[in-house]
């Protein structure tokens, strides 16, 4: 990854327009001529000829205003424009069969191109590698002595370090990789020499480390190459451990490192590479997380953690403040501050790989964002884990990360184009308070908590109109969503009085919590519909289906209360969703009503709980109708079927029972029937009608075979006279719902 400054190459992209200048100007000279060393294609006429002529003579043209811009650019001073070079002619017949070939990412062309840049690296790292073989070989047959060795070692890199100030000015692609070997060198001899020759002692080889890492820093800064900074950080925070004897002392290393980040701070506030800043990051906490191990078996146990827990306070700035810091005053004077950017064709690659397209330089920016998420967490694990902190001491430790975010956020919303961070910062507060309360509260307390602050979270959300808060939103509701779920279905425990007991409540008022965010969500309205009433339902088959209570009636009646106002929700949202949730329920009420209805009767006769229970959820169906469309007809249905069974059971186990449920059926027919008539309500006197010729198949199927004379005699008697009464009274009721009708 490059991350070098815009005018570094311009030299070399100057040299290969004057190449290319050269070959074109030959090529056009021969086809003047007449005198081209290879004959034309095939079916090639005058024509097309000239046509190649002038294409050649246009490109000339072109490459040399380009080269003419960048050598004024160069000579000036200024910074060039971040233009692609022109291809390089291929000297093929015609530009057509360009655009024909498919270009590949990783062509074979676009290496040989580039080889200006890979070949000095790779180059560099065979001699490196030709170097340590040589040592090696030399070890085996004792031809040179150590001090000898180790003075080659430093030789080769104060060579490289010449030829790097030497060549400085005209290859600057080049030096990069001589610089970069001669720092690699300077390491690897000066470990060399204290570790496997005992030749320095450890000050003069701790010190030659840091002064090869002061070096890279030099070299990267003067220079303007970001691979040189990252060297120097990766092998300054690894140089105590590369010369590490066997003891040391926590305080030393977290010096030595915060002097080592401080460095790099200096050098990323500067220039703003990320390459630099994220090696910082990963190098530095793994230099704390082993100080960590060291601290928790030291003997002098509090200096140690003191010492460490200053290091983690310095990380947390350095990894976090000074970034945001950077964003603040890039953002007030680009200009001045702006990060680099990466290479065209760098980022057309990263952006082939991750798909981001063109976006791929807008989202690499948004690393300040990653680490104001990460470094907090750590910082907050670190400390607790160095003091050992109890959960209460550690969440007392993230209300105050909290409260700091917090005026973060506020004082970064107010400044023109820090908004996006502000709300980041908004976010890692929110998180934190959430990890505070999870280590400070438990239990139910706990879940309540979670779910109030989610509901806060929501309805500031839509007041800010931000998305991000939102989604943190739905994922602490997700989290009590999950914990409300193991609830619902891990028993009721031990006896108490259903729903008047406070796990209960607690539950209710989750779901009224998640409920009550439909109303500020944009998104996921529904899902925050239906998820609590499925809960409810859940809640409710948990405290009254488990129990004893009322026989098991209170459940019928909860779930068809519940069904019914489900509906009426539904009509007042006009959401599908819910009205289909209530369908959901009333199926289940209609099952267990079934069961119910076929089971043994109660006694008195309609007078008893059970009856009384099933009369409620009938009576809540035939409520739902008002709120529902052409699905109402299903639900009278049911609800009718319902009444005619429950009669059934009522009343068949007594003595001439199948009487008294005719009776009834009767009663009951005629009185659908009348109504329906005089109100002008189709479906309920053809419910009616239906329902007395029901009866009169009972009649003959059942009630002959089952009653003693005297009760068929009289039932037959009664109802062919009601039957004749209702047959006369039956056209002046149609002639009501015929008047009704031309009134209206």
């Amino acid at each position: 990854m490059r991350e070098d400054g815009p005018d570094q190459d311009l030299r070399t992209r100057v040299e290969r327009l004057e190449r290319e200048i050269k070959v074109l100007r030959e090529a056009l000279g021969r086809r003047s001529d007449g005198t081209a060393e290879t004959p034309s294609p095939a079916g090639m006429d005058a024509q097309s000829e000239q046509r190649e002529r002038e294409q050649a003579r246009r490109r000339l043209e072109s490459l040399r205003a380009g080269q003419s811009g960048e050598a004024e650019q160069l000579g000036g001073g200024g910074p060039a424009q971040d233009t692609s070079p022109p291809q390089s002619a291929g000297f093929e017949s015609a530009p057509e069969r360009q655009s024909d070939q498919p270009s590949g990412r990783f062509s074979a062309r676009e290496i040989l191109e580039s080889a200006e840049l890979w070949l000095p690296r790779v180059g560099i790292g065979l001699v490196l590698l030709a170097v340590a073989l040589a040592f090696k070989y030399s070890i085996d047959q004792g031809w040179v002595i150590p001090a000898v060795r180790v003075a080659l070692g430093y030789g080769l890199g104060l060579i490289l370090l010449v030829l790097g100030f030497r060549l400085s000015e005209s290859r600057p692609q080049y030096v990069q990789a001589l610089f970069g070997g001669a720092v690699a060198t300077f390491y690897i001899t000066g470990f060399a020499a204290f570790r496997l020759y005992g030749l320095f002692s450890y000050p003069i080889a701790f010190g030659l480390m840091i002064a090869a890492t002061v070096l890279a820093f030099f070299l990267s800064l003067a220079h303007n190459r970001a691979a040189l900074s990252v060297i120097g950080v990766a092998g300054g925070l690894g140089t105590p451990f590369l010369l590490f004897t066997g003891s040391g002392s926590v305080p030393g290393l977290i010096a030595y490192t915060t002097l080592v980040l401080a460095g790099a701070s200096a050098v990323y506030f500067d220039r703003g590479w990320r390459s630099l800043l994220w090696v910082s990051f990963v190098g530095g906490w793994a230099v704390m997380l082993i100080a960590l191990t060291a601290a928790s078996g030291s003997q002098a146990a509090f200096l140690d953690k003191a010492s460490l827990q200053a290091g983690i306070v310095f990380a947390w700035i350095w990894f976090w403040a000074l970034p945001l810091m950077r964003e603040v005053v890039s953002t007030a004077d680009p200009g001045r501050w702006s990060p680099p950017k990466l290479s065209p064709e760098l980022l057309e690659r990263i952006g082939d790989f991750t798909g981001l397209g063109d976006t791929t330089e807008e989202w690499l920016r948004r690393h300040v964002h990653l680490l104001s998420i990460l470094t907090p967490l750590l910082t907050l694990a670190l400390t607790s884990w160095a003091w050992r902190l109890s959960t209460m001491d550690a969440g007392f430790v993230a209300l105050g990360l909290t409260g700091v975010y917090a005026l973060a956020a506020r004082m970064l919303m107010v400044r023109p184009g820090m908004k996006g961070l502000g709300h980041t910062q908004g976010l890692v507060a929110l998180m934190l308070s959430t990890v505070a309360l999870a280590l400070m509260l438990d239990g139910e307390v706990l879940l309540l908590t979670l779910a109030a602050q989610a509901l806060v979270v929501h309805v500031v959300a839509k007041r800010i109109s931000d998305p991000w808060a939102e989604r943190w939103g739905h994922l602490l509701f997700g989290i009590v969503a999950f914990w409300l779920t193991a609830r619902l279905t891990g028993g009721i425990g031990p006896a108490r009085m259903p729903i008047l007991n406070v796990g209960a409540m607690t539950d209710l008022a989750l779901l009224a919590a998640a409920l009550g965010a439909s109303s500020f969500v944009a998104r996921g309205a529904t899902m925050y519909r239906v998820v609590p009433q499925v809960g409810l339902a859940l809640l409710l088959g948990r405290e009254l289906g488990g129990s004893s209570f009322a026989g098991g009636h209170a459940l019928l009646l909860a779930w068809a209360a519940q069904a019914w106002g489900t509906h009426v929700l539904a009509k007042r949202w006009s959401d599908p969703w819910t009205s289909r949730w209530g369908h959901v329920l009333w199926v289940i009420v209609a099952f267990d009503l079934a069961g119910r209805l076929v089971g043994m009767a109660g006694a008195p006769p309609m007078l008893n709980v059970g009856a009384i229970a099933d009369l409620g959820a009938i009576a809540g169906a035939v409520l739902a109708c008002r709120m529902l469309g052409r699905e109402k007809v299903y639900y009278y249905l049911t609800g009718h079927a319902a009444v005619l069974a429950l009669m059934w059971r009522e009343f068949v186990p007594l003595s001439g029972g199948h009487a008294y449920v005719s009776f009834l059926w009767a009663a009951y027919g005629i009185a659908l029937l009348v109504i329906g008539l005089r109100s002008a309500r189709q479906a309920m006197w053809q419910t009616g009608a239906a329902t007395l010729l029901l009866l009169v198949g009972k009649l003959f199927v059942v009630d002959l075979a089952n009653l003693e004379a005297i009760w068929r005699i009289l039932l037959f008697m009664v109802v062919g006279g009601g039957f004749l009464a209702l047959g006369y009274a039956f056209p002046n009721l149609r002639k009501l719902e015929v008047d009704e009708d031309s009134r209206r």
